[in-house]
């Protein structure tokens, strides 16, 4: 079902279309409920007359319990629509901020890497700038290069 067909309301009062069916699941169980729960405690309290009787009190508790049963429905099938509604934003909202702290880390551990790695070469640069201009006068070059213990490429000095 797509999206629009979702978020599109019916009736007045309305219900969204997502929840449509629920709302018919609710009014349908609690008219079938109430109405069949008062019919019985009617005809104990007044005996069972004849089938005309009887027929009289089901329509009137069918009447009663259509009526309560379309408020009640539309009450909990609107607001549960609500409530999981911001249930579920919440929890996206927080998915959202996890996934942008992690995409914040890894970025920051890229830019970290790329900083120790122009570190270490501009260490290298200047070593062996003072290399080839100890060269270029003739005297003895002793400076040992910058000292590397571990395997990608980061000095000990760090």
């Amino acid at each position: 079902m797509a999206l629009r067909e979702l978020e599109q309301r019916f009736g007045i009062p309305s219900v969204r279309g997502g929840a449509l069916r629920w709302f018919y699941l609710f009014f349908g169980a609690g008219t079938l409920y109430l109405t069949i729960a008062n019919t019985l405690g009617q005809l104990s309290r007044s005996g069972a007359g004849d089938w005309l009787y009887i027929q009289s009190i089901i329509t009137e508790q069918l009447v009663r319990a259509a009526g309560a049963s379309l408020i009640l429905s539309y009450i909990i099938t609107d607001g549960g629509d609500m409530v999981i509604s911001a249930i579920l934003r919440e929890r996206n909202r927080k998915k959202d901020l996890e996934e942008g702290r992690r995409e914040g880390l890894k970025e920051g551990l890229k830019e970290g890497r790329q900083e120790g790695r122009s570190e270490v070469q501009s260490q290298w640069e200047s070593w062996n700038q003072r290399r080839q201009e100890a060269e270029k006068r003739g005297e003895p070059f002793n400076e040992p290069p910058p000292n590397m213990n571990n395997q990608n490429g980061a000095p000990t000095e760090l």
